[in-house]
């Protein structure tokens, strides 16, 4: 699958991250702030990654 139809389920799960460290912070729950942080963090590297693969496979037109 492409980097670019993957592009709206990175921004929802990025909303749903947003919104679980919200209530997680309400409730004191750091473990879980730190949990969701670590998720972030891959699905961030994850989507970097993505990129630079799916920009490798199409020349750039300069």
């Amino acid at each position: 699958m492409r980097y670019s139809k993957i592009r709206p389920f990175l921004w929802w799960a990025g909303a749903l991250q947003f919104f679980a460290i919200l209530a997680a912070i309400e409730h004191r729950a750091w473990d879980v702030v730190f949990i969701c942080l670590m998720v972030i963090a891959v699905g961030m590297w994850f989507a970097r990654d993505a990129q630079r693969l799916e920009a490798s496979k199409h020349p750039s037109t300069r």
